[in-house]
């Protein structure tokens, strides 16, 4: 089983502990079948490294000493037909008022057609992050969304778990992502 906590630096401050929990749903667009185990354990490490990283440097740019534990959790997972959810996610992300794409005119994203006819691989997690530091105002959706919210660092991220030569992400083009309901790519 992967490790899936990290404590930086080792000093623990007195401070009180801010737990937070990020409820977040990912689409991989062209995966055609559920993660076997070996897929589901390549996402955890990936998606938990990522999440770890870009939570400590948060913390760090901000912080002079912290103790902090990061954690993914699979929720669950399911294949979707890629025109049902990702409609509704790219309504809601553009504000349309009618499902047709022609109605988004040049809102229209690029390869809109190919991901409403591909099946999407749709992934459920949370995410739990406790810090120790002498701030209480962390914002855990920015920590949780940060390592994907570019296109670079879905492609950077999308190599990562195809490299790891798990046969579940061969077919997977791209991503889209919510974090606490709000989309991020």
């Amino acid at each position: 089983a992967p490790n899936n906590s990290v404590l930086v630096p080792s000093y623990k401050p007195a401070a009180p502990n801010n737990s937070y929990l990020v409820t977040s749903m990912m689409l991989l667009h062209g995966a055609t079948e559920e993660l076997d185990s070996d897929g589901r354990d390549v996402w955890l490490q990936e998606t938990f490294d990522l999440i770890r990283d870009e939570t400590y440097n948060v913390i760090q740019e901000r912080a002079s000493s912290f103790h902090f534990d990061v954690r993914v959790g699979f929720d669950e997972q399911d294949v979707v037909e890629g025109s049902r959810i990702f409609r509704r996610m790219l309504l809601q992300k553009h504000d349309a008022t009618t499902s047709s794409a022609a109605s988004m005119g040049s809102e229209t994203p690029n390869g809109y057609l190919r991901k409403l006819q591909s099946s999407s691989l749709q992934i459920k997690f949370t995410t739990t992050i406790e810090i120790n530091s002498e701030y209480d105002d962390w914002d855990p959706n920015q920590m949780v969304a940060a390592g994907f919210k570019t296109a670079i660092q879905q492609e950077d991220y999308i190599s990562s778990l195809k490299v790891a030569k798990s046969a579940s992400f061969e077919s997977v083009e791209s991503m889209t992502m919510t974090v606490d309901g709000e989309i991020i790519t």
